[in-house]
This record gives C-alpha cells, sequence and structure tokens, in this order.
C-alpha cells in the first residue's frame, strides 16, 4: 500500500473536516480552530481514493484523520516522517491521533484544559449588574482594564461588529468584558470568555460573568464551552465555580 498525501482542495478538506468533527466526540476548541486557520492543509490518498486529511504548521501535527482506522497508522507513519514532524498537539477527545502519538512520543505534556461538561446550569441574576452590546465608543474604557487579554482595538471592533462582546456594569462602572463566538460558523457550540477590571477582581465578578455568558448561551439552544492554559489556576477556579468541569486535556505529543 502506498500513501500519498497533496495539498487539500476547499471542497475536499470541508468534507473532510466535517466527518472529522462528528468523529470527535466533544466539541473542537477555538484556539485549535484557530491553529489551523493558518496551518497547511493535505488530503490523504491511497490509489486514487482521498481516505483522509492532515494539518501541519512547520513540524507540528494539528490534526490527523482516516476515515479507515485500518490505514490510520501507516498514514500517520507516512505523514510523520514525509513532514519531518516533531511534535503533535492533540484533544484527548480525539481517539484516532491520542493513540497513535502515545505508542510513538518520546514526551508528552498536558497544556490546556478544556471545559465541555457542566455540572450547574443555575444562574441568579444580580439587580445592580446591568448587561448590554459593547459599542465602538466603549474602546477607550475597554482599552483601560485590557491587561493583554485582546490583542488591540482593531480585535475589539471586530467584535464590536459581529456583537460578540457584552459589557458588564455597576452604577455606570465598567466591572467586565463578556466574549462570546461560534467556534465553527453554522455549529452550535460557542466559546466564552471573560475580562474582569482589575480593581474587581476576587469579588466573584468573573464568575458571575461566566454563568450569565453559560444562561445567554443554554437559552438559545447553544452549547457553551470554554478552554484554558493548564497553568491558569485563576482562570481554571472561575470556570469550576461557575458550574464548569474539565474532563479533557490538550496533550503536546514530542517525537
Amino acid at each position: 500500500m502506498r500513501i500519498l498525501n497533496v495539498p487539500a482542495t476547499d471542497q475536499l478538506l470541508g468534507q473532510f473536516r466535517t466527518k472529522y468533527l462528528e468523529y470527535i466526540y466533544e466539541p473542537q476548541d477555538l484556539h485549535s480552530e484557530f491553529l489551523n486557520r493558518d496551518a497547511a492543509s493535505y488530503i490523504l490518498w491511497k490509489g486514487n481514493e482521498a481516505v483522509g486529511h492532515f494539518l501541519i504548521a512547520g513540524t507540528t501535527l494539528l490534526e490527523f484523520y482516516a476515515i479507515d482506522e485500518r490505514l490510520a497508522e501507516p498514514a500517520f507513519d507516512y505523514v510523520l516522517h514525509a513532514h519531518f514532524i516533531t511534535r503533535a498537539i492533540c484533544k484527548t477527545f480525539d481517539p484516532m491521533i491520542l493513540s497513535l502519538s502515545l505508542g510513538r512520543a518520546v514526551q508528552v505534556k498536558p497544556i490546556s484544559l478544556h471545559f465541555t461538561t457542566i455540572a450547574d446550569t443555575s444562574f441568579r441574576q444580580n439587580q445592580s449588574i446591568t448587561v448590554r452590546p459593547a459599542r465602538v465608543s466603549d474602546l477607550v474604557c475597554i482599552r483601560a482594564i485590557n491587561d493583554g487579554f485582546f490583542d488591540s482595538d482593531e480585535e475589539v471592533s471586530s467584535y464590536i461588529e459581529k456583537s460578540h462582546l457584552l459589557l458588564y456594569e455597576e452604577n455606570n462602572n465598567l466591572l467586565g468584558c463578556g466574549l462570546v463566538q461560534p467556534v465553527i460558523e453554522g455549529r452550535s457550540f460557542y466559546d466564552l470568555g471573560m475580562l474582569v477590571n482589575p480593581f474587581r477582581r476576587r469579588q466573584g465578578v468573573g464568575e458571575y460573568i461566566v454563568r450569565h455568558l453559560k444562561e445567554h448561551c443554554l437559552s438559545r439552544g447553544l452549547r457553551p464551552i470554554c478552554c484554558c492554559g493548564i497553568e491558569n489556576l485563576a482562570s481554571r477556579a472561575c470556570l469550576e465555580a461557575a458550574g464548569f468541569r474539565s474532563r479533557h486535556r490538550t496533550i503536546e505529543f514530542s517525537f
């Protein structure tokens, strides 16, 4: 058996990514999608038949999928050698790349947590806190509390334009921002993010924002999900306090 890979066409890649998203048993996370957007994409062929796809950035394997699991192992080995892969980024709810990497990696390191399980759906509204969509005129006050959560005013403006950014205020003072956005257009899972005014941290504001964003999604038939770095203990504590639970990790495999 000889397996070839060629750069992907949008149509073929879309077909295989649809199959891949159905194959993994938890929603894709937003960070992975951001990485994928800048990745080189390839289709795996066995003779004249397309049998899978993979995405790479430099020498990092970001995504790998074969429709026939009997082809997965030889195809995976081919990709590792043909593209000089030195590491793979894998979610623990992706059994194909997880099992294949475990048998070949020389180092394994968890790098992030996935919060896709909701243990508590409750939300109690605080009448003193108002919530509204952010406007372009809010850029100055958002910039004043930004500690690196947003990379630029242009990023904030894009969220405002798409109605993804909410402001939380009390007595006309900005408590923080809530970000809710689709991971993949046309699908029902939405990524949540929040930024709290540095002067209002450790006062339950972050938990309140996350609980409100969660309710915002659930009431619209959407599935809220979150992700944070493995070492971000504050974010993890906030998400857990807001009713989320993490049963999965992103793992970095080094070959």
